[in-house]
């Protein structure tokens, strides 16, 4: 009988830079002591919310620590703290940029908008976590299906197809209420 995929699993394992296909027995365990602490710290986050988390988490762990190597053990001890001082190194500094008439003002040179946000269940107490939603800026930004496409790509690397859409609201309605029974 096949195994049911563990999203967060794989994603933990390629932001550290595992095979997740065909890890060690010392990286395996890594990977399993750091994912119960990171599920224990973020409970009410679906499997494919976590992955998503996970790569983020990774994320703000390589410009945080800069140069270091990103470790299951890391990225978990790390796990509520990280996101709080990456957040605050991306802070726009108050610095004054002349800007050339080339650059787009809706989306400061970026290509991308944000569109929205959602907030995160189960996230670190204290901290509100929010995913956001970006589109592509709708004055500048004439490569977005390349965008799209390398975006659709990696998920195919990583997932092996791209991510389902979350499930609808009912949907997590009629979840959130067979938790609470």
């Amino acid at each position: 009988m096949a195994r049911e995929r563990d999203e967060a699993f794989e994603m933990l394992a390629v932001a550290c830079l595992i095979d997740w296909r065909s890890p060690t027995p010392n990286q395996r365990g890594q990977l399993n002591a750091a994912l119960v602490q990171i599920r224990e710290a973020s409970p009410d986050l679906s499997p494919h919310e976590l992955a998503e988390v996970i790569e983020y988490n990774a994320r703000a762990y390589r410009a945080v620590y800069e140069g270091m190597p990103v470790t299951p053990t890391a990225l978990a001890s790390h796990w509520g703290s990280v996101t709080a001082e990456y957040e605050k190194r991306r802070q726009p500094s108050t610095t004054y940029v002349v800007q050339d008439s080339d650059h787009c003002l809706t989306c400061n040179g970026d290509g991308l908008v944000l569109a929205g946000t959602r907030p995160v269940t189960g996230g670190v107490p204290g901290h509100d976590h929010f995913f956001e939603e970006y589109k592509p800026c709708p004055d500048c930004n004439q490569e977005a299906g390349i965008i799209a496409f390398d975006y659709m790509q990696r998920m195919k690397r990583i997932h092996g197809a791209a991510p389902p859409p979350p499930p609808p609201k009912e949907f997590q309605e009629f979840m959130a209420g067979l938790k609470g029974t």
